[in-house]
């Protein structure tokens, strides 16, 4: 339970790789819709470029954050729980998310420019914490840490990292209120929803090769981040963001306050001083095979 609570703490609800769903314009409104007749929707390229105008102050992003995960576990047990942490987050790939209770940080997951990891302290006599590499990261590996998604593709959900430039087709949501359109992600796609007069994401979809959906974020309650020593620029994030995935029946909820870009301490994603930090007695690489026979599981392509 509290390890499917923290990878919904970012952002993720634990869930079935690749399961589920697949896009359906006409009946899940996830693909876009060709504007037939009326007003077209504005071109990718003028989307891109006011969408990375809005998300330029967003490249070092500090909050206080409640998450709370509402659903059903594997066993069909209801499942009603909430914490408190901080999430950091430095763009592109630079990631640390504590949740804790009652003054008790309990679990973090993190990444830097090469590594991903999760530490798990909810035992204080067995603290351990599992590692892998970005470059050789698979679907497999990731969820040895309970995460659908590459951990990069984590700080996707957010809505605050820049598009790709090019051309790609634009259509309009059902309502006709938001422009659709796909980019690249790492094992996949990425579909967003924007609004054409803010260029603010309101749903993000993440989905495998096969465009099977593996993770979904409703994005809501968009407040201003200040800029620490600049109060020219007052770009803002969704301080609400529902998550749910395939093969779990419910969600996470995350909640921000007092959004700030600031400097965020180097510590916060340094894992030698994490490791003592948070008293972690063994780290598991998972891209050692020996974990995966320990595990009693195939091997892993390209680990």
């Amino acid at each position: 339970m509290m390890r499917a609570l923290a990878a919904c703490s970012a952002c993720l609800v634990l869930g079935a790789l690749g399961s589920g769903c697949t896009f359906d314009g006409e009946t899940r409104d996830t693909g876009p819709l060709v504007a037939a007749e009326g007003t077209a929707p504005p071109r990718y390229e003028t989307i891109a470029a006011a969408y990375n105008a809005r998300v330029d102050g967003l490249d070092r992003l500090w909050a206080r954050a409640v998450v709370r995960v509402e659903g059903e576990d594997a066993a069909g047990k209801r499942l009603r729980e909430q914490a408190e942490g901080h999430l950091q987050v430095i763009r592109p790939d630079m990631l640390a998310l504590s949740m804790g209770k009652v003054g008790k940080s309990f679990l973090h997951l993190g990444s830097d420019a090469e590594h991903y990891w999760w530490f798990d302290s909810i035992d204080e006599d067995n603290e351990v914490g599992m590692i892998g590499r970005h470059e050789i990261a698979t679907p497999e590996k990731a969820a040895a840490l309970g995460l659908p998604v590459h951990p990069l593709d984590l700080i996707e959900l957010l809505g605050i990292t820049e598009l790709p430039e090019g051309s790609r087709r634009v259509g309009w949501s059902k309502d006709r209120t938001r422009a659709v359109f796909t980019v690249p992600a790492r094992w996949g796609s990425r579909w967003v929803w924007v609004d054409p007069v803010t260029f603010e994401p309101s749903r993000i979809v993440l989905a495998d090769r096969d465009l099977g959906v593996v993770a979904e974020a409703e994005l809501s309650r968009y407040e201003i981040v200040r800029i620490d020593g600049d109060a020219t620029r007052q770009p803002r994030v969704a301080t609400r963001v529902v998550v749910t995935t395939p093969g779990f029946e419910g969600f996470a909820r995350i909640t921000m306050s007092e959004p700030r870009n600031r400097s965020i301490p180097s510590v916060a994603f340094d894992l030698d001083k994490l490791m003592r930090r948070y008293r972690v007695d063994q780290l598991v690489d998972v891209d050692d095979p020996a974990f995966w026979d320990a595990a009693g599981r195939e091997p892993v392509p390209g680990g």
